[in-house]
């Protein structure tokens, strides 16, 4: 008997020390996606992670909840085998460019620069149409692109002429 508390305290702690790590994960998924754009890949892909933690956690909050409840029924069968662990990740790239604002790590030193700038907001590209100004040349090409085909197609309905074409 006194086997089965030990056993079901340790239980408890590991659930328990699970929860808390999905917590941190939770936190420092919306950390990191505060940093970064709001409309980018990499933010929307951190808040998703994010929310799957979240629900992760609730869900282990609950099966924690159901367990301070004395069972009503004969205790359930034990589970059934676990599969065979996944093969080892490879290794991952040692992270050697620190920010030197937030301490953030990255792999590559452009990455770096890139996110220094949302620090300092720097914003080194600028469009020569309207002035507006990017901390990455594929965001200034990327406006041009959208500010060029509006612009070009304004010109061709109020004056009739094409400026491409001169």
């Amino acid at each position: 008997m006194q086997e089965e508390q030990d056993g079901s305290a340790l239980h408890r702690v590991t659930l328990q020390s699970v929860a808390l790590s999905l917590q941190t994960a939770v936190v420092s998924s919306l950390q990191q996606a505060a940093l970064l754009p709001p409309d980018s890949p990499a933010a929307a892909a951190l808040s998703l992670q994010a929310l799957e933690s979240y629900l992760t956690l609730h869900r282990l909050t609950a099966v924690l909840s159901e367990e301070e409840e004395p069972p009503d029924e004969p205790p359930p069968s034990p589970p059934p085998p676990q599969p065979a662990p996944p093969p080892p990740a490879r290794p991952r790239t040692k992270k050697q460019f620190i920010c030197k604002f937030c301490n953030r790590q990255f792999t590559k030193s452009y990455n770096l620069l890139i996110h220094e700038r949302t620090h300092t907001d720097e914003r080194p590209y600028s469009c020569d149409i309207c002035g507006k100004a990017f901390r990455r040349q594929d965001h200034l090409r990327d406006h041009r692109s959208v500010f060029y085909i509006s612009y070009t197609s304004v010109i061709i309905e109020v004056v009739g002429v094409d400026p491409r074409q001169q």
